[in-house]
C-alpha cells in the first residue's frame, strides 16, 4: 500500500518512471503523515521505507505483489552508455538495437527473482535481508557458473536459459537441436554477465560480493500502470506480466504463451487488486499478545489496541475474560476451544458496542 501511495503521490505531478532513492522518501513522508503520534525520528521512518520498498521489490509471493495484480512495473533501467553484445544483433538472435536493449535489461531485471540485489540504502540507514521478513532462501550472489552457496547465472536449467532456449525455439527456420539451443542461451548469458560486470558507471551495474556479485538497486525504476497500458496474460498458469520476450510466460516450469490483454479486463475481480485500491492503512500494525511477555509490554500492546494503532492482535486466553474494546468487531479463533463457554467467552470480546460481531473458527477434522 505505501509503495502504490508514493507512486501515485509522484506521478500525479508527470514523472512516468520513479527511481527507489525517490520512492523511499515519499515513503518516509507518508509515515510521517500517517504516524503522527509515533516517536519514530525521520532515520527510523526512513529505514522503514527502505524496507517497505525491497520487501516489494523483491517480493516473494509475486502473484500477489503490486506487479502481479496488474498495478505497478519495475524496469530494469539499462543506461544508454552500456555496450551491448554483439552476439545479439546476428545469428541466431537477429535483433535491432531497441529489441537487443530490452533483452538485456529484461534479463537483468531477473536477479531481483532471484535474491541477489544488493540492498544499499541511503547513507543513514542499513537494511538487513531478515528485516525484508521473506519467505525462503536467503540472499543470493550470482556469478557464471555458479558455486558453493552462489547461484548460477548461466544454469543449464535455470529460468533465464530455459526462457532464452524456448524463444529460439518457437522462432521459424532456427533449425537447431535442444542442446544447441542450451548451449546458445549459455553463451548469451555469459556475454551479458561480462558486460554488467564490466561496466564502470556509477554506480556499477554489479557490486563484488564475497566470490559472486549483486545487482545494483538504483538500477529499477517503478512505473504505474494506466488502465491504456498493456498487459500480458499467461493461457497457462494465468500470472499476469508487464512486459516479455518473444511473448513466453518467463515463470519457472511454466510452458505458456502470453496474449496482450487489457489492464481493466486483467483486473476482473482479483482480490487483492481491490484491496490496493481500497483506502485502507497505508500500513496495519500486528503484534502478539500471550503470557510470556512483560507486563508493561502487554499493556502498552492492550492500550494501542483499543486506541487503534495495532490493527491485529494474535493472543492467547490472556483476552478470554475481562477485556472490553468496543469498536472490536472480528475474531478469528484457530481451533475450537475446549468448552462452550470458553467459545462464548472468546468470540463475546466482538460486537459490544453498536456494529455486530463477526466471529470465524477453524476447526481440526478430528472430534
Amino acid at each position: 500500500m505505501l509503495v502504490l501511495q508514493a507512486l501515485r503521490q509522484i506521478t500525479s505531478t508527470g514523472d512516468a518512471e520513479v527511481g527507489l532513492h525517490e520512492l523511499a522518501l515519499e515513503i518516509r513522508e507518508l509515515l510521517k503523515s500517517e504516524g503522527a503520534e509515533d516517536p519514530l525520528t525521520d532515520r527510523e521512518r526512513l529505514q522503514k521505507a527502505w524496507v517497505h520498498l525491497f520487501r516489494e521489490l523483491l517480493t516473494d509471493q509475486p502473484r500477489i505483489s503490486l506487479e502481479g495484480v496488474g498495478l505497478v512495473r519495475w524496469r530494469f533501467y539499462l543506461p544508454p552508455d552500456v555496450k551491448l553484445p554483439g552476439s545479439l544483433s546476428g545469428a541466431p538472435w537477429n535483433l535491432g538495437d531497441a529489441e537487443a536493449r530490452k533483452v538485456v535489461a529484461y534479463l537483468l531485471d531477473t536477479l531481483r527473482t532471484d535474491g541477489s540485489v544488493d540492498l544499499e540504502a541511503d547513507d543513514s540507514v542499513r537494511v538487513q535481508w531478515d528485516d525484508l521478513k521473506l519467505r525462503g532462501a536467503k540472499q543470493k550472489q550470482m556469478a557464471i557458473g555458479g558455486g558453493q552457496s552462489i547461484k548460477a547465472w548461466d544454469g543449464a536449467k535455470s529460468r533465464r536459459v530455459a526462457l532464452l532456449a524456448r524463444w529460439l525455439e518457437r522462432q521459424a527456420g532456427c533449425g537447431m537441436t535442444a542442446s544447441e539451443r542450451v548451449a546458445a542461451a549459455q553463451a548469451l548469458l555469459r556475454e551479458i554477465w561480462e558486460t554488467a560486470s564490466t561496466y564502470r558507471g556509477v554506480p556499477r551495474l554489479l557490486r563484488p560480493s564475497g566470490s559472486g556479485q549483486r545487482a545494483h538497486p538504483r538500477w529499477w525504476r517503478a512505473r504505474l500502470l494506466r488502465p491504456e497500458d498493456p498487459l500480458f496474460g499467461c493461457r497457462i498458469c494465468g500470472r499476469l506480466h508487464a512486459d516479455s520476450i518473444g511473448d513466453l510466460c518467463a515463470r519457472y516450469g511454466c510452458p505458456g504463451v502470453l496474449y496482450p490483454i487489457a489492464s481493466e479486463a486483467a483486473a476482473g475481480d482479483d482480490h487483492y487488486r481491490v484491496l490496493y485500491n481500497q483506502p485502507l492503512p497505508p500500513v496495519l500494525r500486528a503484534e502478539e499478545h500471550t503470557a510470556q511477555i512483560a507486563r508493561e509490554e502487554a499493556r502498552g500492546f492492550q492500550e494501542d489496541f483499543e486506541a487503534g494503532r495495532i490493527h491485529l492482535l494474535s493472543c492467547s486466553t490472556t483476552f478470554e475474560l475481562g477485556i472490553d474494546i468496543g469498536d472490536l468487531d472480528t475474531i478469528f479463533l484457530r481451533n475450537a476451544p475446549p468448552e462452550p463457554f470458553n467459545y462464548a467467552q472468546r468470540v463475546g470480546r466482538a460486537g459490544r458496542r453498536v456494529h455486530p460481531g463477526f466471529a470465524i473458527t477453524y476447526c481440526r477434522r478430528r472430534p
